[in-house]
C-alpha cells in the first residue's frame, strides 16, 4: 500500500474551547480538501495513461489532538511501481517500454507486452517510482499555505 499522510497541527488535549475547536474545524475542511483534491489528483496523475486505473482512497484518521486525513492507493501492484520490486519474474517483449519512469509523477503511453512468467528465471526487478515521496515533495509548501490560510480563516471566524 503506498500512503501518504499529512498531519496539519498538534494541540494539547485541554485546548478544545469554542474559538479553537472553530480554528481547528477550518483545518480539518481544509485538510480533507487537500487529500480528497491536490492529492488524489497526484495520485491519479501517476496512473493516468493506465487501462485499468486504482482507486485513490481518502481516509480521515484525524483524533481530539490532530488532525490528520490520508490519501492513498492499496492495491499491490501499484505498490510494487512505487516501491520498486529487488527481481522480477515475467520476462517483457523486446519493445517493452515502460508507462513509468522513476523520478517523473506522469504516466506516458509505454509500449511492449508480457511475453511469460516464470518463477524459476528471475529478472532484474522494477526500479522503485517512489510516487508518495514525490507527492511529499510537489506538495509540502502547497500544503502548508493550504493550512496557513485555514488558520487564518477560522481566527477571523472567532475575532
Amino acid at each position: 500500500m503506498t500512503a501518504i499522510a499529512f498531519r496539519a497541527i498538534k494541540t494539547p488535549a485541554n485546548i478544545f474551547d469554542k474559538s479553537a475547536k472553530s480554528i481547528l474545524d477550518k483545518v480539518d475542511a481544509r485538510v480533507s480538501d487537500f487529500a480528497s483534491g491536490e492529492l488524489t489528483d497526484d495520485f491519479n496523475e501517476t496512473q493516468k495513461t493506465f487501462k485499468d486505473k486504482f482507486a485513490v482512497q481518502t481516509q480521515d484518521k484525524s483524533s481530539r489532538s490532530q488532525v490528520n486525513h490520508e490519501a492513498f492507493i492499496a492495491e499491490p501492484i501499484y505498490f510494487f511501481l512505487s516501491g520498486g520490486t529487488a527481481v522480477r519474474y515475467a520476462t517483457m517483449s523486446p519493445d517493452w517500454r515502460s508507462k513509468t519512469q522513476p523520478g517523473r509523477l506522469g504516466a506516458g503511453p509505454g509500449r511492449g507486452r508480457v511475453l511469460y512468467v516464470n518463477k524459476r528465471k528471475p529478472r532484474p526487478g522494477i526500479k522503485a517510482r517512489k510516487f508518495d515521496e514525490q507527492i511529499v515533495q510537489k506538495e509540502k509548501k502547497p500544503f502548508e499555505r493550504a493550512v496557513e490560510e485555514a488558520i487564518a480563516a477560522g481566527v477571523k471566524v472567532v475575532f
